[in-house]
């Protein structure tokens, strides 16, 4: 059996798109592979079949993430005694990684989860002379490291040509990521007991890119008594939401139950090379308003499935839930056609691709 070690600077149980992406994906591969990860130490978590190495952690905080302190020496022997490196970030686990299997000459595939470059700067807060800095400098980390993978799979060619534009050679691959068979069209607001409340909610990390701000000042000026912001995850900025009808879950293993008790759900994030937590609302037939982040300007279509707003603009958002908030009707029909949208991401097809990428490079017997 074919060995690969996947290196992530994000894991399990922190919970972000690309700990989702490797939960689906890692069992899936153990079927085929002896699979070996590097991961940060986030707490307990293992999965079947696989080995995980777990690097402590800084007490220090970058953009609401303590970085691993990577033992070079491992992570050498690790990525010698593998047949292949699938990296997931470039982190300090990953940066290290590309840069040994590189100069090994071993197949590096890289899954590029996120643009390091704008997420970095929206997720820290700098004097504008800094940000213009740590942009220059992440955006010229990011081109060395990914032009000496082998092969980069993009979650969409918008991505692709972003990097092309900025002097990443490497071959890209455009491989999309899934949603769960779970995410169903279903009602729990009576379980909730919400059933006489338009809840408006948000699901994922909350942190700086996310621009929670821009949700919570256009709930506060929505005109209409019986609303309820429902916020499910965890992060920094989770303190900035407090109030009458108001909640934060903080981390939610099983987020299901949460979609289907909200009416509407906001993405006002500020970069996204996907937007998974909207997609799976849309397929859990909740009406969607997003900027045109990721997968979102792709999938929803304005008035059918869902709504696009402008990235900051309260006013237009408040618009937009205002003419939602309004109309069930209208609600209940965005909801059933933002989930046919959807029907054909699936983490079978994901893995089918990705499979097709890896034994193109390693050979199974």
């Amino acid at each position: 059996m074919k060995k690969i070690l996947i290196t992530t600077d994000s894991f399990l149980p922190r919970y972000d798109g690309v700990a989702k992406f490797l939960s689906e994906i890692i069992p899936r591969l153990s079927k085929y592979y002896k699979i070996t990860i590097i991961a940060p130490n986030y707490g307990r978590y293992n999965i079947k079949n696989a080995k995980i190495y777990k690097f402590p952690l800084y007490k220090v905080k970058v953009g609401g993430y303590r970085p691993a302190k990577i033992n070079l020496k491992l992570i050498k022997k690790l990525v010698e005694d593998n047949d292949l490196v699938f990296n997931n970030t470039i982190g300090p686990i990953g940066s290290a990684s590309i840069f040994y299997a590189s100069k090994i000459k071993k197949p590096i595939l890289s899954y590029v989860h996120s643009i390091e470059w704008i997420l970095f700067n929206e997720s820290i807060s700098l004097p504008n002379f800094f940000r213009k800095y740590t942009k220059f400098t992440t955006k010229k980390l990011a081109g060395i490291l990914y032009n000496r993978c082998n092969t980069l799979m993009v979650p969409s060619i918008e991505v692709a040509n972003l990097l092309k534009r900025n002097g990443i050679k490497t071959n890209k691959v455009v491989i999309k990521y899934g949603i769960g068979k779970e995410f169903k069209i279903g009602n729990t607001k009576k379980k909730f007991k919400l059933d006489d409340h338009v809840v408006i909610g948000y699901c994922g990390r909350l942190s700086r890119e996310k621009n929670l701000e821009t949700l919570l000042k256009a709930f506060n000026k929505l005109k209409y008594k019986k609303k309820f912001l429902l916020i499910v995850g965890d992060g920094p900025y989770r303190n900035i939401f407090f109030g009458k009808n108001v909640k934060v879950t903080g981390f939610i293993k099983n987020v299901v139950p949460y979609l289907q008790c909200m009416d509407i759900f906001v993405l006002p994030s500020l970069t996204e090379t996907v937007g998974l937590s909207a997609l799976e609302a849309m397929k859990t037939g909740r009406a969607v308003v997003s900027t045109r982040v990721g997968y979102m300007g792709k999938y929803i279509k304005n008035g059918y499935n869902g709504y696009l707003f402008p990235k900051r603009n309260v006013n237009f958002l408040v618009k937009l839930l205002t003419k939602l908030v309004k109309d069930k009707k209208l609600r209940d029909k965005i909801g059933r056609n933002a989930s046919n949208a959807v029907t054909n991401l699936t983490w079978d097809k994901t893995f089918r691709n990705l499979k097709k990428i890896i034994e193109s490079y390693i050979n199974i017997k």
